[in-house]
């Protein structure tokens, strides 16, 4: 069955799933509440579930701003983890957000971390999809983060204004 994106609002189907499934997959301190994300960021913040079928497959919550899309969070079920489809849902970003710099920030990988393979299989999973480091880390809530872009180079320049139109207004 064919995997499609639907953007989702508060009132859609897919919200109590979609919350469900962001909450199980990020740390307290690295996501927001789930209501926010529908009005923070000026309106540019778009919720999407990941549906096969009728079937809830995960959830990606994305942020546009000029020439960047940034995948803040993405979750696929975890009874369907490993069997493609978050590089399907990689996949249908990119024709969603056509001519877009995608980029994704990761934990990086540092020998000895908590959670050492998980950073590692991250990053794996992200170069599969044809993602690449761009030479830009952070540092956000106490965690060092790397941002690997698809669709073309982010300047630290570009990321330092996309972050600052949100943040300055």
């Amino acid at each position: 069955m064919e995997l499609k994106m639907k953007p989702i609002s508060e009132q859609d189907p897919w919200y109590a799933e979609a919350q469900r499934l962001y909450e199980a997959s990020f740390p307290p301190n690295e996501r927001r509440s789930f209501p926010e994300l529908f009005d923070d960021f000026h309106g540019a913040c778009e919720v999407m579930a990941a549906l096969e079928g009728n079937h809830f497959a995960g959830m990606a919550v994305l942020l546009t701003y000029e020439e960047i899309t940034h995948i803040l969070y993405i979750a696929v079920e975890e009874t369907l983890r490993s069997r493609g489809y978050g590089s399907r849902m990689l996949d249908l970003i990119r024709k969603h957000y056509p001519g877009q710099k995608i980029i994704a920030d990761l934990e990086r990988p540092e020998e000895n971390a908590q959670n050492e393979p998980q950073r590692e299989s991250r990053v794996a999973f992200y170069r599969k999809n044809g993602y690449r480091f761009t030479g830009i880390d952070y540092r956000w809530e106490g965690e060092d983060y790397c941002i690997m872009s698809n669709g073309g180079d982010v300047t630290r320049e570009a990321f330092g204004n996309f972050w600052r139109h949100f943040y300055s207004s």
